[in-house]
């Protein structure tokens, strides 16, 4: 008898009722559904597009044809087809133009290729196919475009106004180019050309008159704001007002709704009452006492302050719209106050002009004659409301485009010539090329051809001839040939005809086609929850998911999450690691905050060791609350923009490989090259114990004076390198830095005298200026604030391990004295020199530009994977936001330096920079010139160093990590001064008596000092906040330090030597007045914080708020920052 079958279980793994689409079907729906938008949007494209009017389900209709606005208010369910209105959504965002192009390019991507999904071609080679031919397609435009003499002011102003036309051609207000085109270039160029934030250029619509009665406003206009009867006695215009901008409320409160007052006689109730009364009386006083003509406030003014200030001339306007006020303080000066209390000339604003207009049927408040200038208002007029609206759209568009041609400079022809152009390009390359990427290269030349015809189309031109006759002339070499909607043979020279486009957005259009297509064709399964099919589906999944998609195509990961039984999350990643975002729908929680630094935290975190790894990390921020979010956010210009992510979440394990990935790649080299450095600053010293002196004939002041050069050109120099290096990038200077200096290091084997000994001393230290603040500067990109002082105090150690490896070096070295008749310190200026050269060359290929940036021809998959680069550019910016103000090849300007030299908050510092290596600083330099005066020998004198570097080198480790403990700068630095006065003290003592191994000991201890000097590195840096402040305060910082070196290099002098009393006795007294200083930079620090917390506190929740939208102090000065102490 036949066995039965076993009985199979069913497997349930969907709900009941779920929706599960896959294969090939899905692929082709997919398509079709996005072909489906592009035939909606097709029409509009080009000088002859249509319009489209779109009613909304509450009887709202718009006219535009703006890709982006009609795919925004299209309600569209199909979920690849929402991707669509994603891309627009991005280009938009991104370059202000080319959105229909967008959409059409991606859907004609999809239709050319169905042919092949239908026979089986597996998607990853249409996707291998398309990301090569977009790449030879942005290449071909960065090859081809042209570049406008921005020097010219003329050229690049012509060149503006031909990009702003060729982005209304086809708009609706396509009749009016040359009117709106000079009103859109003159808005660009009175912003600030630095940023361009076209936030600043104020929109106004007005309902009435003609197009042409629209008008620019060079400063700011504001519809007149609601106002009491006293209003109208005010005046109405005014010549060189004082302005004065608010946030406060000058307005009595009905006591009915506000206040609940319990008194027990009516005498006590109408002295509450004159209180009131007695406030906003003193607040309009102080107003007065300004001196300010307008008096604006984005608060109410009520009717009492309305009659007070129109007794006394002064105009005033309350309820002023948050945006309009900011553009009035961008543009008259000044500063929004949050009290009337202390204000001065400072705050207050001015203008050439202020008057109260009427345009149409409203009255608007006008500020002309700006001094400060930095903002515009356009005053659009027209019929319909809809009219309107769609010319304010139109200009959007052509400010953004005319803002990119502002930034960028390159142009390409429009009208489809540079579709043909590369059409012809891609397809002459996939005919040398094998197998099926041809036909999908064939495929992507021939979608590109969709933007031509449909030109044509829509201009009622035959686009079969058109294109025909498009393709001859691009064959034979006319590259800028494109369609003519007016002329009679229906293609002309583009370039020549000035329709004119920024190549950026051809460049972004055809990316993010493609990537929006590889995405598309990338899924093959789609399954529907029923609980989308119900009434109430739930949230929607916020804008911008599907352009989120996109940038994390190439991670191909995933995270499961569970809940364990004690709540807690765990997690299990698979295939790289990806965003943890949320569980169910519901966002993933932060990681615990760390705990605030103390001596028992410290020995608790030490005992216990108990941190779960695979806990979540991410860290609190400003970034977790959309309104801080969004004034912290990195600008687009930020190097690392791309990476950053408010919802990336990882974990400790994550983290932890990071950040031993950055100390192996990028911390170990930093180590390398201060190694190098230091082998040769401090080779002078173990040349010193092999008659150096003698074989120049040159004298210990002429020594000195080498060591006052040295250090006075490294000073000089401190500055100047790092504007270069912020300019070239620290990748670049660094390097170029090393092989410079080491060039005159090996070259001092050839000193002939005291002349040449001097010139390569000033060499020496010019060339090397500035390296230490670069290499600090670039080491804050990789590391958080806590971290970078511990590294510091490692990258500091290699400054020890130089002094000891060179003592050993030098003691085999200078033994080649007599070889060939030389000295044997000219062999050891010649070694090291060539080492030094060497790790240079090396450093070109070992130092990434940054986080993000570590791709190269020499290393083509890079240090991190996408997800390394991610934790490491979200973490930083955690930790400190404001590292993302300035892109790493941005250069300052010379008002940004004096802004940051003006900083006085920094000048502590500064001073302390100056004065605390001094004590130990003229021992340290003299150890072995000290040792042979006290009749050692060369060999014994190098080799007796030693101790007082280990014991130097084990005192920086032991502050650094002090300072962590207590987490205290001014009580982990001062002991330095605290170590060195008996010391010295000790050494004033001694006599000619006295014995030398006792003389050594003293100044071994002497020299071997706790080296403070990294934490004081990371103090400044700490306290400095902004990029653009860092840089400068760095290299001031060091320059002090450096000038510092000059004073104690010429504290012992020869008439003094050998026990240096005199040289002593000044450093016991400098000794005592460094302790001194460290306690008033603790008090000075302590006062500002405690100034500020009571500032900000009194603050409401509101007002701080308003404060950080719009405060004109940055990084250090605003009022939110607490300094280190």
């Amino acid at each position: 008898m036949q066995r039965p079958l076993p009985m199979q279980p069913t497997v349930v793994l969907l709900k009941e009722g779920t929706d599960s689409s896959q294969g090939k079907g899905q692929l082709l729906s997919n398509i079709s559904a996005c072909l489906a938008i592009s035939e909606t949007l097709s029409s509009t494209l080009g000088p002859r597009g249509m319009d489209k009017l779109i009613v909304s389900d509450r009887g709202e209709a718009q006219i535009t044809n703006d890709g982006a606005t009609i795919l925004k208010l299209l309600d569209i369910v199909h979920p690849a087809a929402r991707t669509l209105v994603d891309i627009a959504r991005a280009q938009d965002a991104e370059v202000g133009d080319g959105t229909t192009s967008v959409v059409l390019l991606a859907a004609q991507m999809l239709k050319e290729i169905r042919g092949y999904i239908e026979d089986d071609v597996s998607p990853h080679i249409i996707m291998k196919g398309f990301r090569q031919a977009a790449q030879l397609a942005i290449d071909r435009i960065k090859e081809i475009q042209v570049t406008v003499d921005k020097s010219d002011p003329e050229k690049l102003r012509s060149l503006l106004m031909k990009c702003a036309s060729t982005s209304m051609s086809s708009k609706l207000i396509h009749s009016e180019k040359p009117f709106f085109s000079k009103m859109v270039v003159d808005a660009v160029e009175s912003l600030d050309q630095e940023d361009l934030d076209e936030s600043l250029i104020g929109v106004k619509k007005i309902p009435g008159g003609g197009m042409q009665d629209s008008l620019l406003v060079q400063g700011v206009a504001f519809k007149k704001t609601f106002t009491y009867a006293g209003a109208e006695q005010q005046p109405k215009s005014f010549k060189n007002p004082l302005i004065l901008s608010l946030n406060v409320e000058l307005e009595l409160k009905a006591e009915k709704d506000n206040a609940e007052v319990r008194v027990d006689a009516v005498s006590d109730y109408q002295a509450i009452v004159d209180a009131e009364w007695e406030i906003i009386f003193r607040k309009l006083q102080e107003i007065e006492k300004t001196g300010a003509k307008v008096v604006l406030s984005k608060l109410p003014i009520g009717d009492l302050a309305t009659q007070w200030f129109a007794d006394r001339d002064i105009f005033c306007a309350g309820r002023v719209p948050a945006g309009d006020l900011r553009r009035v303080v961008q543009a008259v000066g000044g500063s929004i106050q949050s009290t009337t209390a202390d204000i001065s000339r400072e705050h207050l604003g001015t203008c050439g002009s202020f008057n109260e207009r009427q345009i149409g049927g409203e009255r608007y408040n006008i500020f002309q004659e700006c001094p400060k200038a930095k903002t515009c208002t356009l005053l659009l007029r027209g019929g319909a409301e809809q009219f309107i609206e769609e010319v304010e759209r139109s200009l959007h568009d052509a400010i953004m485009v005319v803002r990119r041609a502002v930034k960028n400079g390159e142009v390409v022809a429009g009208g489809g010539a540079i579709e043909m152009d590369l059409s012809a390009y891609i397809r002459k390359h996939a005919l040398s090329i094998p197998g099926k990427l041809q036909l999908v290269q064939i495929a992507f030349a021939k979608a590109l051809e969709i933007i031509p015809r449909q030109i044509c189309d829509n201009a009622g031109l035959d686009s079969t001839d058109i294109l025909n006759k498009l393709r001859m002339r691009h064959a034979n070499g006319e590259k800028w040939i494109g369609v003519d909607v007016d002329g009679p043979d229906g293609v002309r020279d583009n370039l020549e005809a000035f329709v004119w486009e920024p190549s950026l957005i051809k460049v972004n259009a055809i990316s993010s086609a493609v990537e929006a297509a590889c995405l598309i064709i990338s899924v093959d399964e789609t399954v529907r929850n029923p609980q989308s099919e119900q009434a109430n589906p739930g949230p929607k999944a916020p804008p911008g998911a599907a352009q989120r998609a996109l940038r994390g195509r190439g991670q191909q990961a995933s995270l499961e999450k569970t809940a364990s039984s004690d709540g807690h999350l765990s997690l299990d990643e698979k295939r790289g690691g990806a965003d943890i975002a949320s569980v169910k729908g519901a966002p993933v929680p932060l990681g615990a905050p760390e705990e605030p630094r103390s001596l028992a935290s410290f020995w608790r975190r030490r005992k216990s060791q108990s941190i779960d790894l695979d806990a979540i990390a991410t860290q609190p921020s400003v970034f977790d609350d959309p309104v801080t979010l969004e004034l912290n956010r990195p600008p687009s210009k930020y190097e690392n923009a791309h990476r950053f992510d408010p919802d990336a979440r990882w974990t400790w394990r994550e983290e932890k490989r990071v950040v031993r990935k950055i100390d192996t790649r990028i911390m170990i080299w930093a180590f390398v090259m201060f190694f190098a450095l230091d082998l040769d600053r401090s080779n002078i010293s173990q040349a010193n114990t092999d008659n150096f002196l003698q074989d120049l004939k040159i004298t210990t002041d002429d020594f000195n004076l080498g060591n006052t050069l040295f250090r006075l050109a490294f000073l000089i120099a401190e500055l100047p390198s790092q504007l270069v290096s912020k300019r070239l990038g620290p990748d670049i200077w660094i390097p170029s830095q090393m092989v410079l200096w080491s060039v005159v290091s090996w070259s001092q084997y050839w000193l002939s005298g005291r002349a040449s000994f001097l010139a390569t001393r000033f060499f020496l230290g010019f060339l090397q200026g500035g390296f230490i603040p670069d290499i600090v500067l670039y080491l804050s990109y990789f590391y958080t604030k806590t971290e970078l002082p511990i590294r510091l105090a490692w990258f500091w150690v290699s400054n020890y391990l130089t002094d000891i490896v060179a003592a050993f070096l030098a003691t085999g070295i200078l033994k080649l004295r007599g070889h060939n008749g030389q000295s044997g310190w000219r062999y050891l200026f010649l070694i090291e020199g060539v080492f030094t050269c060497l790790t240079g060359v090396i450093s070109y290929f070992m130092m990434p530009a940054g986080p993000t940036q570590t791709k190269a021809w020499f290393r083509p998959k890079g240090w991190f994977t996408d997800r390394d680069e991610v934790i490491m550019v979200n973490r930083v910016l955690r930790d400190d936001p404001s590292k993302s103000d300035m892109h790493n090849r941005q250069g300052l300007n010379v008002k940004m330096i004096w802004q940051a030299l003006c900083d006085w908050h920094m000048w502590p510092l500064y001073i302390l920079g100056l004065t605390h290596m001094i004590p130990t600083g003229a021992p340290q330099v003299y150890l072995t010139l000290s040792l042979r005066n006290l009749g050692f020998s060369t060999t014994t004198s190098n080799l007796l160093s030693i101790p007082a570097y280990v014991i130097g080198t084990i005192g920086l480790l032991i502050t650094a990590y002090l300072s962590e403990v207590i987490n205290s700068r001014v009580l982990s630095t001062v002991i330095l001064q605290i170590w060195s006065l008996p010391l010295l003290v000790a050494l004033y003592t001694f006599n000619a008596h006295t014995s030398q191994w006792v003389y050594y000991a003293v100044i071994t201890l002497v020299v071997g000092f706790p080296y403070v000097h990294p934490i004081q590195v990371a103090w400044a840096s700490r306290n400095s906040h902004s990029v653009r402040t860092r840089t400068i305060s760095a290299s001031v910082y060091n320059m002090f330090v450096q000038a510092g070196a000059i004073i104690y290099a010429n504290i012992y002098q020869a008439k003094d030597k050998p026990l240096y009393k005199a040289g002593n006795r000044a450093l016991i007294g400098i000794n005592c007045m460094n302790l001194v200083l460290y306690a008033f930079t603790y008090f000075f620090y302590r006062t500002l914080n405690k100034r500020r917390e009571k500032k900000w506190n009194v603050m409401t929740e509101k007002e701080q708020t308003e404060y950080l939208e719009t405060t004109k102090d940055v990084g250090n000065q605003r009022l939110n920052f607490r300094f280190a102490y």
